[in-house]
């Protein structure tokens, strides 16, 4: 999405729509980076409570309402206690974009601790890496910020409790938008070639997208002539106020992933647009999208670093044990030739360096190399040496080989429960995991961790448990009854599944099979074979890394994945 001014501005009058007068219930962070509001709304054709979703993290800084609530660390963070303490409680009066810029502001009325009313505004700045959260009080002094800036870091503009709130500094060699005598000196002074690059230069407050869809709706190119720039002044006005007034947020969707998400088409790109209910969806929409296809930050995507690193290790292992295999595969000849030799010492003498003897296993002539420094006796010695040595070599690069592919299987397992990472609960277990094999370090965090859990839901009735990662997969197997269903994708890295009942119909089992197709490797493909049995025939070997089990009594069910 091009997120600028332009953008934020739609997205602030769609939130003060749904969240003006709603009280704020619940205040959480699921992270260093995001906060979460439940908002109550007060009308009464709004139902429910929304999720108000605040991230100021620099790989996705947004603004936006989730379709479910966070999840809350064991530890509380200082700033969620800092506005659990404010603004908790409180009525969300109105919510605003500051002009210009790419910050949205909520006004709030909140009561103190001796119930008197006061007022304040939680400006939300999403500007990339400086993104941002800040509460002020009535007198616009910062009370608490998310990051804190000191001058040091940020000479321009410090932002620290007790400071006056100031905006971030404007760059005083663009002028904005909605300076119409500046931006037409500007239109006069096009002299050809692309009009949005060119404005881009003089002008701040539009993304670059936004302002090539602004020049293609004003005159239907991204190059127009320098005469239809100057006598379509009116145009070009024209279509940027339309980008103010026109809201049509849809998506655009490439295999089966959103891609990006926009306020209207932005039909210059040339893509195909999927239409979204509101600007918040779009973003939420994509956002998970990203985290399912890997976009992940922090800690899951080091440790899916760690596992891939480890992939490109173990590869280089198995392909030095599988070369001297196949450095190996003659040994055969060597003890041939040892027994050439010792079936015809009578023939040889010391110094000859080769033999011709007959090969009573080929009925044909054989030459043999010798050295010339031994003894015909030696020299038979050595091929046998060489047979037994290549014999060995084999059968132990055979046992290397088999627990390098084993190692590998296990590690493409961790691959895929970090493709299905949800949250901080997700990603500390799985960490933990990695301890326990020595991929990393162990952590010296030595803090209570609020464990994970795996994905419970109801099919048709029947309670159904899908694990995320490799130590919910043992769990929900060693804790289910015998007669209960068990699902896995066939020959594919991917989550357990089980369906708590007995004679499960199988319009059930296939439903619960599209759900464990789409936490696995193969949840881009169209059709996907998964495995299922009863517990009672799933079994984990002794020693076996987690996640791994053996099966027998399956059926097979073709699905094409479904995300529950």
């Amino acid at each position: 999405m091009p997120f600028d001014a332009l953008t934020y501005n739609a997205l602030a009058k769609e939130l003060n729509n749904m969240l003006s007068g709603g009280k704020i219930e619940r205040v959480g962070m699921p992270s260093k980076d995001d906060v979460f509001l439940l908002v109550r709304p007060l009308k009464t054709e709004k139902r429910g409570a929304f999720n108000l979703a605040v991230s100021v993290n620099p790989s996705r800084p947004g603004v936006y309402i989730a379709d479910k609530p966070s999840e809350n660390p064991l530890s509380a963070f200082s700033f969620l206690m800092h506005l659990r303490k404010h603004i908790g409680g409180g009525t969300i009066n109105a919510v605003s974009a500051v002009k210009r810029e790419r910050i949205i502001a909520f006004q709030i009325t909140a009561s103190d601790e001796l119930g008197y009313k006061e007022n304040y505004v939680l400006y939300v700045e999403l500007l990339g890496k400086y993104a941002n959260a800040i509460l002020t009080d009535k007198d616009g002094k910062i009370t608490d910020a998310l990051k804190h800036v000191g001058f040091d870091d940020y000479s321009a503009r410090a932002v620290l409790p007790g400071l006056t709130y100031s905006l971030p500094p404007v760059q005083k060699d663009k002028i904005p938008p909605d300076n119409r005598c500046g931006m037409e000196k500007l239109l006069d002074g096009f002299t050809g070639g692309k009009l949005a690059d060119y404005l881009m230069a003089h002008v701040y407050g539009y993304a670059p997208l936004s302002l090539r869809q602004i020049v293609y709706d004003a005159f239907g190119t991204l190059e127009p002539s320098v005469i239809q720039v100057t006598d379509g002044k009116d145009k070009f006005f024209s279509a940027a106020a339309a980008m103010d007034e026109v809201l049509n947020p849809c998506v655009t969707v490439s295999e089966g992933k959103i891609k990006d998400c926009f306020i209207k088409p932005y039909t210059h790109t040339g893509a195909q647009f999927v239409p979204f209910p509101s600007i918040s969806a779009a973003i939420d929409a994509l956002y998970k999208s990203r985290t399912e296809t890997g976009f992940l930050s922090g800690k899951t995507a080091n440790l899916t670093s760690v596992v891939k690193n480890a992939m490109k290790k173990n590869e280089k292992s198995l392909a030095v044990y599988r070369e001297k295999v196949l450095k190996s595969l003659d040994y055969e000849e060597d003890r041939i030739k040892g027994e050439l030799l010792t079936a015809n010492l009578y023939r040889l003498k010391t110094g000859m360096d080769k033999a011709e003897t007959d090969n009573y296993y080929t009925g044909e002539k054989t030459v043999i190399k010798l050295d010339a420094r031994l003894s015909p006796q030696a020299n038979a010695q050595k091929y046998f040496k060489a047979y037994s040595k290549k014999k060995t070599a084999i059968e132990k690069s055979e046992e290397q080989i088999a627990t390098a592919e084993e190692k590998q299987d296990y590690y493409e397992s961790l691959l895929a429960s970090l493709s299905n990472v949800e949250n901080e609960s997700d990603a500390a277990e799985i960490a933990a995991e990695m301890e326990s094999a020595g991929l990393i370090k162990k952590s010296k965090d030595k803090k209570r961790r609020k464990p994970s859990s795996p994905i419970t839901l109801t099919v048709d009735g029947l309670k159904v448990v899908i694990g995320k990662n490799n130590i919910q997969n043992d769990e929900i197997v060693k804790s289910s009854n015998g007669g209960w269903l068990w699902l896995h994708t066939q020959k594919i890295h991917g989550s357990h599944g089980v369906i708590q009942g007995e004679n499960v119909p199988q319009d059930t089992i296939n439903r619960v099979a599209a759900y464990v197709a789409h936490y696995s490797k193969a949840s881009l493909s169209e059709n996907v074979p998964v495995d299922y049995t009863l517990i009672k025939y799933v079994k984990k070997p002794a020693g076996s890394p987690p996640g791994k089990v053996i099966y027998t009594h399956q059926k097979t069910v073709n699905v094409k994945p479904v995300k529950p």
